[in-house]
């Protein structure tokens, strides 16, 4: 969790660099209307943001989830094939048995 809160310090300094460095509008000669549209728009895209990141967040967790689930399966699955087939050719096919334990040492 530190990496990300110092990426995100990180984040606002630099936002905060391009503010300071950016040309604004001087708010002392907007009218109180501009002012509030103004601050409506801005408290409107950071809801948006927040959204944005839950999403993301969401998204995020939701691949991390199938990652595992397929590791697990990529795993598990020969384990699960051969004794699925060992069954079968059991039941099937006694004699193979002794096939199969001389193969496998």
């Amino acid at each position: 969790m530190a990496e990300k809160d110092r990426e995100l310090a990180d984040l606002r300094t630099r936002a905060e660099e391009r503010v300071i460095s950016a040309e604004r509008q001087n708010t002392d000669r907007m009218s109180p209307e501009d002012i509030a549209k103004l601050i409506h728009e801005l408290e409107t895209h950071q809801i948006e943001l927040e959204i944005q990141n839950e999403d993301l967040n969401n998204t995020q967790q939701e691949l991390v989830e199938i990652r595992d689930q397929y590791v697990e399966e990529t795993v598990t699955w020969p384990r699960t094939w051969v004794a699925t087939v060992s069954i079968y050719t059991i039941r099937m096919m006694p004699n193979c048995l002794s096939a199969m334990e001389k193969c496998s040492g």
